[in-house]
């Protein structure tokens, strides 16, 4: 009897122990679920135009900064590109989730503007001239892409 009461015991203790790992688990999964949902947010165009527009000033601050222009070209290019790659994947999500053609086009102008923008920076040697009809090409299909967008906001 004493054993049966003992190993009882040992059970219950058990299922205690599975019980209260359990409960975490599903407390962990349910905070996880609560913040996934969240933090998830939907993108707009107005996210793209805002991450245009702030490449574009990033690219305007680039060309007027003239001051060791010669050892920091491919750096400046290279720090351009990264806010042009970010506008990129916005706008490639975009078209991704919502299917829309002109935002196809969009990711596509930014993406090979991106892979100019490297393409160029990992050349040794940006002359002053090169360098700066890149930053003001950047500039130009910037100014178009919020064009677009913008045109597409009047629509809708």
């Amino acid at each position: 009897m004493t054993n049966m009461l003992l190993m009882s015991t040992r059970m219950a203790d058990a299922l205690l122990h599975y019980g209260i790992c359990l409960l975490v688990i599903l407390i962990a999964l349910s905070v996880m679920a609560v913040l996934k949902n969240k933090t998830k947010k939907e993108l707009r165009p107005a996210t793209v135009k805002k991450s245009c527009v702030k490449a574009k000033v990033i690219a305007e601050k680039v060309l007027a900064d003239k001051k060791n222009l010669k050892v920091l070209a491919g750096a400046r290019l290279l720090k351009l590109n990264k806010y042009v790659a970010n506008s990129f994947w916005y706008a490639f999500q975009i078209a991704d989730t919502k299917k829309n053609l002109v935002f196809e086009g969009i990711s596509s102008t930014l993406d090979s503007l991106s892979s100019q923008l490297v393409k160029e920076a990992n050349n040794g040697y940006i002359t002053e001239e090169e360098y700066e009809a890149q930053v003001r090409n950047a500039i130009d299909v910037l100014n178009s892409v919020v064009e677009k967008i913008n045109s597409l906001e009047v629509e809708a």
